[in-house]
């Protein structure tokens, strides 16, 4: 390239850069629905024909005088409700016990390797005094582990919901005591 004619497009590139830096970025799926008007509830309790399971259920009942839309992707591989099991200072949170699951995949070099997305958005349209249910399932023995005691927890849960974390959930406390098999 002539230095002329690059001198000419460098200048014509630093005039343009700053524009396109600042251009405001589309969001085609539209607004991201809010989570005012849901009221949000939690319980937990241990099932099992061993007592070996801490089951949480949590709900988001529609409270307003409008529908409400619950917005969700396919790429987020996690359930939408996490717990954190409390016993004085001593805790556990199935958030991370739930990323410790997931599988981890490596090339031949042993580079990991990255787990692709389709990006599809799910809509649930909820009528009012209607009722989002979630679930989670987690074994006690998972919870108890190898550095937490059999007792009495206190069990707070968080959802996500519209790309938003209700926090702090009260779900109550429950018994855990190692499962006999």
């Amino acid at each position: 390239m002539r230095p002329i004619l690059f001198l000419r497009y460098a200048s014509l590139l630093a005039v343009t850069s700053p524009a396109l830096a600042c251009h405001h970025h589309r969001n085609y799926f539209g607004e991201i629905p809010s989570i005012d008007g849901f009221r949000f509830g939690a319980y937990a309790t241990v099932v099992g024909a061993h007592a070996d399971t801490l089951r949480v259920n949590a709900t988001a009942e529609n409270i307003s005088g409008h529908s409400l839309q619950d917005m969700w992707g396919s790429c987020y591989r996690l359930n939408r409700l996490a717990i954190v099991a409390k016993a004085g200072v001593k805790s556990w949170d199935s958030h991370a016990w739930e990323i410790r699951q997931q599988p981890v995949y490596y090339d031949s070099a042993g580079r990991v390797i990255a787990m692709a997305c389709g990006g599809v958005v799910f809509l649930q349209t909820v009528r009012p005094g209607g009722l989002l249910r979630y679930e989670l399932r987690v074994p006690v023995g998972a919870i108890l582990g190898d550095s937490l005691v059999q007792g009495r927890y206190r069990v707070v849960a968080r959802l996500v919901i519209n790309g938003r974390e209700v926090k702090n959930l009260s779900a109550g406390e429950v018994v855990l005591r190692a499962p006999t098999t």
